[in-house]
């Protein structure tokens, strides 16, 4: 069963990703200009990007933003499957315009990892 649904994650990824192909582009264009006051301060991207990240997986999961830590497990803690990670991903991409690979996606265990994901 586990391996089902890890094909179908795979499966629904590329979907995705193949779909998301022509709007990326406008997506990453989007996020480029994203602080309208020019601000460069690294601490406050850095507190934009981790709330993107937990709004991300919030909107993906359910699970409450408040149970949301940087030290939780995805799996253990949290109880995010596979299926959910792969949408996790996806919408990580879209949203910041980076690509992340399945098996980058696939290794990361935490909150505060995955934030670190989007800064590759």
């Amino acid at each position: 069963m586990a391996e089902q649904n890890n094909q179908l994650a795979a499966a629904l990824s590329k979907k995705l990703k193949k779909d998301g192909a022509e709007g990326a582009s406008a997506g990453a264009e989007g996020t480029a200009g994203a602080d309208k006051n020019g601000a460069s301060s690294a601490g406050s991207g850095e507190k934009d990007k981790r709330s993107i990240v937990l709004d991300v997986v919030e909107d993906a999961t359910g699970i409450e933003r408040e149970e949301l830590e940087g030290s939780k497990r995805l799996g253990d803690d949290l109880n995010i499957d596979s299926l959910s990670l792969m949408d996790i991903a996806v919408r990580l991409e879209e949203e910041f315009g980076v690509e992340v690979p399945d098996e980058d996606i696939n290794r990361v265990k935490t909150i505060d990892e995955l934030v670190g994901l989007v800064d590759k």
